[in-house]
């Protein structure tokens, strides 16, 4: 049927363009770990993906010195580079060679079947649908997986949208203070945004939605959008979304796979430089202490490294076998290498770094600022802090979209640990910490700025997948504009 064809076409489409190098290097870690036998073989990938880093690095860096720049060194760094990708290429098939099931892995290119998506759905009487977004030149697609059907509709002028969806992220720059001094001005925005981006797509029985976000919806914290009109103030009692659904994010439809096995959430490394002394001119963080001691009152095989032993070398060492990282430290986007940083007592750690790590935590939750925030790359999505530990092997992460406020994380940590500890997973267990946190404060606290900044990232294994040709980008706008068009035709939409 020409309409389920579209379907498919469109859906096949927007997941290409979905954390593809993502989804790559999770399957290839996962295949080197369960199909290769010889560890000085795994030894030998890791270190040569750390090689490729650190010559990331030193290019940004002298790319960057525009005055002083070396440019015979450059030109050196950018020869090494391509080789050093070629020894990594030539690596994995010399392995895929010695361990043919792991190269049968990589021959598949792989996106998840709408189908296995469905029957998952089904199996889950929370779970509701799946909503996956692309932004194009003329249209936002945003394409609904239901248990027994899927839907495709469009939204015309994305830039006049990017401009409100700016305008909302604005109220919570500056600690929040515009959104404390212009209640009506968010409701207002907030219920407009609702209004256009989710309510005609999410009937009210929905009770769990997975979002997949495209371009800058990667910043929109959809739960703390407004579902009721003229509502008055800004208080326990506003009627945000996250009363009506719980909201969970995945970069890619593919990357929400059934898990393999039943996770783990019983051993943690926890970290919090605190920087007491204002160390490397970074300001203290007093509330982190709190925040990592009480993590110790959940989970009694906790490993706590606080102040000077905070580095990152401690954190190397530390990390492996552990279900649970939790960072509580400072980040930002470094001004002179515009890349993203994480701040250990020692020092900076840039996202190219993380690629290099091999971690097998079921959770990692970075407790500091913006850690969701990076560069959109079309087809790739957001380079972010949270994207680096994603690469690293995080399966659950929790990160940030804005400087969140040290007092209210800490509170919102020790509940979401508390549902941890009981059984929850990481989306249900932030979800109702925030729930708990609005019933619990006060006006003040119960603005958005306090509860809304940190979200949960389900990074899995990916669905049975299905083979498929790559599309160029061109050919992807024109499928999809073709698609626009017919459906409109014939009444679809």
């Amino acid at each position: 049927e020409p309409k389920d064809k579209y379907l498919k076409n469109i859906y096949k489409i927007m997941e290409q363009n979905k954390a593809s190098v993502l989804q790559e290097v999770i399957e290839n870690k996962a295949a080197l770990s369960q199909y290769i036998s010889d560890s000085t073989l795994l030894i030998k990938e890791q270190n040569s993906r750390r090689a490729i880093a650190n010559l990331i690095l030193s290019i940004k860096n002298e790319e960057l010195n525009e005055k002083n720049t070396n440019w015979e060194l450059l030109k050196q760094f950018k020869t090494e580079l391509t080789f050093k990708e070629e020894i990594h290429k030539n690596l994995l098939d010399s392995i895929g060679k010695a361990f043919p099931l792991f190269k049968q892995f990589k021959s598949n290119s792989k996106i998840a079947k709408i189908s296995n998506i469905q029957s998952k759905l089904k199996t889950n009487p929370k779970l509701s649908c799946v909503m996956e977004y692309f932004v194009g030149t003329d249209f936002i697609y945003i394409f609904i997986i239901e248990k027994y059907e899927t839907k495709c509709y469009t939204l015309p002028n994305p830039q006049s949208l990017e401009s409100s969806i700016l305008s909302f992220l604005d109220y919570f720059s500056n600690n929040g203070k515009k959104l404390s001094n212009d209640n009506q001005g968010y409701n207002e925005i907030a219920f407009n945004l609702y209004k256009i981006l989710f309510e005609p797509f999410v009937s009210e029985n929905m009770e769990q939605v997975f979002i997949i976000p495209d371009g800058i919806l990667n910043y929109l914290p959809f739960e703390c959008l407004i579902t009721e009109n003229n509502y008055d103030g800004i208080d326990n009692g506003s009627p945000y979304l996250i009363k009506k659904h719980q909201i969970s994010y995945a970069p890619s439809v593919s990357l929400l796979g059934k898990e393999k096995e039943e996770q783990s959430f019983n051993s943690v490394l926890a970290m919090a430089p605190i920087f007491p002394n204002k160390e490397r001119n970074q300001f203290a963080l007093s509330h982190s202490d709190k925040e990592v001691d009480q993590i110790q009152k959940h989970f009694t095989e906790t490993q706590l490294f606080k102040n000077k032993d905070a580095s990152w070398n401690t954190f190397q060492k530390n990390s492996q076998n552990k279900n649970i990282l939790h960072l509580a430290t400072h980040a930002k986007i470094d001004t002179t290498l515009q890349l993203p940083k994480i701040e250990f007592i020692d020092r900076s750690v840039f996202m190219p770094e993380l690629y290099a790590l091999n971690l097998d935590a079921n959770l990692i939750v970075l407790s500091a600022c913006k850690t969701h925030i990076g560069k959109i790359e079309t087809g790739e999505g957001n380079m972010s802090l949270a994207r680096g530990f994603s690469y690293a092997g995080a399966k659950h992460l929790v990160s940030s979209l804005w400087n969140v406020n040290d007092y209210s994380t800490t509170n919102l940590f020790d509940s979401f640990y508390q549902n941890i500890k009981q059984g929850a997973n990481p989306e249900d267990a932030l979800h109702l910490a925030k729930l708990k946190y609005l019933e619990e404060s006060n006006a003040i606290q119960a603005t958005p700025f306090h509860w809304a900044g940190f979200i949960c990232i389900h990074n899995q294994w990916p669905i049975s997948p299905e083979r498929f040709n790559k599309w160029i980008y061109i050919g992807v706008l024109t499928i999809l504009v073709g698609a626009t068009f017919y459906f409109i035709r014939n009444g679809i939409f």
